[in-house]
């Protein structure tokens, strides 16, 4: 027999979501969850997410670890526990943070949806990067589906009005993430010790997953295409794991370094420390979390100029590195080759700046913003089938 029954926001269940809830992708999870200030929320997570929250966590993912159809099994068998989680404590909110799966996950938003559970889910990007249309149908259904999306930009947010026809979005902020948090026992490359530890000139760096649509290609020819760069004491650094354009001529200069695998924490970390500019020209994006990390450790950045990469320039200051009007390699080596001329070697952002940033991607207001998110939705009597 099913019987309606009203209770108060304090005493409402959340369940938030993250499969990837592992290496750098946690310190999102971490921050966040952090300032969200309620007592019945839940955190289904990775297995590997280990750092302390003040909220229940049901350590349920795995999938990372398999291969092919083991890979989806372990995953399907997590979404279920979702489902049985949702029964046994009563959620009545449930946030995704990541879809892996999205054909199988929009089943189990269907079925959330049918036990009158709300959903909602952050869209860090309209859809998978160099995906195409690929899966643009289903995600579609998705978020037409779910009752509130979350995006981190304005930019992002006409993205998904205009593709997706989309009205039930919401602009969070992405908060500044801190490397710092995350302890790991891995080694660092001595390679890239031996090289940055005392590097005299100007460090150039291209950091994380290599993709076409982060512009690879730009830095690459815009480095082979300069003699002022090649013959000069800076470096070029491309560290991070996917395929890098002309890798053999690109080996032969004796200034670039090249570390083509997955970076992890302590790696990364390096590497921002010891660059002096982060080069990010980005041919599409929605959002940064690279960007924003870069930004935490006071470093300058070149990012192309799309919206979600110049937003920091436009509210805090043009103090933040260089902007690429076109994103071309001509205009990447002509900013550059100026920056050589200029020395522009360890400039850190200025401490207004940083307090500045700060303010403006404070957790503890993303947080309240979140969980304000929450109540709006819940604050009709909330009916649950029991």
């Amino acid at each position: 027999k099913r019987k309606s029954k009203s209770i108060l926001m304090k005493d409402k269940t959340i369940l938030f979501v993250d499969p990837m809830s592992y290496h750098n992708l946690a310190l999102y999870d971490y921050n966040l969850l952090l300032h969200i200030k309620h007592k019945r929320l839940i955190f289904a997570c990775n297995k590997k997410f280990d750092l302390s929250i003040p909220h229940t966590i049901y350590h349920l993912f795995s999938y990372q670890e398999y291969t092919l159809l083991r890979k989806i099994l372990s995953y399907v068998f997590s979404m279920i526990k979702i489902l049985v989680i949702c029964e046994k404590m009563k959620v009545n909110l449930v946030h995704f943070q990541w879809l892996k799966f999205p054909f199988f996950d929009y089943i189990i938003i269907k079925i959330l949806k049918y036990r009158k559970i709300k959903v909602v889910y952050t869209a860090h990007n309209a859809l998978p990067h160099d995906s195409g249309k690929k899966y643009m149908w289903i995600y579609k259904l998705i978020y037409h589906e779910v009752d509130k999306v979350i995006c981190h930009t304005h930019y992002a947010q006409v993205q998904l009005k205009y593709i997706f026809s989309l009205q039930n979005t919401v602009v969070i902020p992405h908060g500044l993430l801190d490397l710092k948090l995350l302890q790991e026992d891995s080694d660092i490359d001595l390679n890239l010790i031996s090289h940055l530890e005392n590097a005299d000139g100007i460090v150039f760096s291209f950091l994380g997953n290599i993709s076409n649509y982060k512009g690879i290609d730009i830095v690459v020819e815009t480095w082979l295409s300069s003699n002022a760069l090649k013959k000069s004491n800076a470096k070029l650094l491309i560290a991070g794991s996917g395929v890098i354009p002309n890798i053999e001529k690109l080996s032969l200069c004796e200034n670039v370094l090249l570390l083509n695998r997955m970076l992890n924490n302590n790696e990364l970390q390096f590497c921002i420390n010891h660059s002096d500019f982060i080069l990010m020209p980005y041919k599409e994006i929605s959002q940064s979390g690279l960007l924003l990390t870069v930004l935490t450790n006071r470093k300058k950045v070149i990012v192309s100029n799309l919206p979600p990469l110049i937003e920091p320039f436009e509210f805090i200051s043009n103090d933040l590195g260089y902007i690429l009007e076109e994103n071309t390699s001509d205009n990447l080596k002509a900013i550059l080759e100026q920056i050589l001329i200029n020395r522009e070697k360890g400039v850190l952002l200025s401490e207004k700046i940083f307090e500045e940033l700060s303010e403006y991607y404070s957790w503890e207001k993303i947080g309240v913003k979140t969980l304000q998110l929450y109540t709006n939705l819940l604050k009709n009597k909330c009916k649950r089938v029991v």
